[in-house]
């Protein structure tokens, strides 16, 4: 799975070098920009156009109610940066989407778990709403992206950065990948760097994508020379430079999708996950099994645990889609104490521990000596500091 949306995030018009976050380079901000809770993260709020009109759609105001559930209608409605469309680095990516037949449909799709509470964080801290369409460019809206940089998650947090934001990082539990502790972590680093270069959203971004202090040195270095330090001047790599156009053109059809012939699919203004909090370790494959849910899903709403097991010492939050939770606490609190002591057990046996050792044979894959081993792939690539995906060589250990 995981292996299918790296490629299919890698053939988009939208593929990066997936190095964003590395915004820190030599500054770090006070702890005040710590990450923030998960319970402030999936609070709701009224927000700015967020009117409730859940009806009957042969009731008046039917069109209002379909308006309302609509999450491509509820961004455009609060969209408030003006879009240079004549730049031609904005036309360039803007024809790109517009010739893909797959990237919006897989959008909706890769996003819908997660996109309301990105939105509605955003809403709680008058954020500019285009800022949600931010993980689309980072990782396709995939928790378990990681990049030859080692950035991971939806919004592609290098280690350092996520350390210095509050996300913790080891070999059972990588919070860059947890879209509930990383997108409030995620938007205190877009605050400060918006802090940092006076308001200008552009050249944040570019910060995002570069890091503050290059970006800095850029601006230096065209004041120096008597040219504009705007976003649109600076001497950026091909990545940086192409960076905020890409967004630039995602938002523009999503706000004016009439004047492109563009149909959106549909993408619904209502949360569509829910987190429990549990007392303990669990399984994530009896949690399908009890809540009735493919364990490939399961799976992927609880990213930033590296194994089908979460850790003894916690976090111990569970992400599960909001009409099957229901249905997983009945089912659960039927299990007797002794079950759910063993629910851990329900999980394969991972034979395998950072202590062992293994020497590559030749057309072997990281994929394929985590099944011998029966441990998480990811769990495997980061004892190794290495990516899921990354290429091995014949007698490597």
């Amino acid at each position: 799975m995981f292996i299918q949306f790296q490629k299919l995030a890698l053939v988009s018009f939208l593929s990066v070098a997936l190095s964003a976050c590395a915004a820190l380079t030599n500054h770090a901000p006070s702890h005040k920009y710590a990450q923030s809770t998960a319970s402030k993260y999936l609070t709701t709020s009224a927000g700015r156009h967020t009117s409730n009109y859940f009806s009957n759609p042969n009731k008046p105001g039917a069109g209002k109610a379909a308006e309302a559930n609509d999450m491509w209608f509820r961004l455009r409605e609060n969209f408030s940066w003006t879009i240079p469309s004549d730049n031609p680095l904005v036309t360039q990516h803007r024809n790109a989407l517009l010739k893909s037949n797959y990237y919006f449909p897989k959008l909706a799709q890769q996003s819908q778990d997660y996109i309301y509470n990105v939105v509605q964080a955003l809403d709680e801290r008058g954020m500019p709403f285009e800022l949600a369409l931010l993980p689309a460019i980072e990782s396709f809206y995939n928790p378990l992206a990681y990049s030859r940089s080692k950035a991971s998650g939806l919004w592609q947090f290098i280690p350092s950065t996520g350390k210095v934001y509050g996300l913790q990082q080891n070999s059972a539990y990588d919070a860059r990948r947890d879209a509930i502790a990383a997108t409030p972590a995620a938007l205190n680093l877009l605050e400060y760097l918006h802090k940092r270069f006076h308001g200008d959203w552009f050249l944040a971004l570019a910060a995002y994508n570069y890091g503050s202090t290059n970006v800095e040195r850029a601006m230096a270095r065209n004041a120096a020379e008597g040219k504009s330090t705007d976003y649109w001047s600076l001497p950026l790599p091909a990545e940086t430079r192409n960076y905020v156009p890409k967004l630039l053109a995602l938002a523009e059809l999503v706000k004016a999708p009439q004047r492109y012939s563009l149909q959106l699919p549909s993408l619904y203004n209502k949360p569509s996950v829910t987190v429990l909090t549990m007392d303990s370790a669990f399984s994530l494959t009896q949690v399908a099994q009890l809540a009735e849910v493919p364990f490939e899903r399961v799976r992927r709403l609880n990213a930033g645990y590296a194994g089908p097991v979460s850790p003894q010492g916690g976090p111990y939050r569970l992400v599960l889609p909001i009409e099957n939770a229901a249905r997983f606490q009945q089912q659960y609190a039927q299990l007797s104490n002794a079950s759910k002591q063993l629910v851990a057990a329900v999980a394969p046996t991972t034979t395998a521990s950072a202590k062992d050792r293994h020497q590559v044979q030749q057309g072997e894959t990281l994929w394929g000596i985590a099944r011998r081993y029966q441990v998480d792939v990811h769990r495997l690539a980061a004892w190794n500091k290495m990516a899921a995906n990354s290429p091995l060589q014949q007698g490597q250990t």
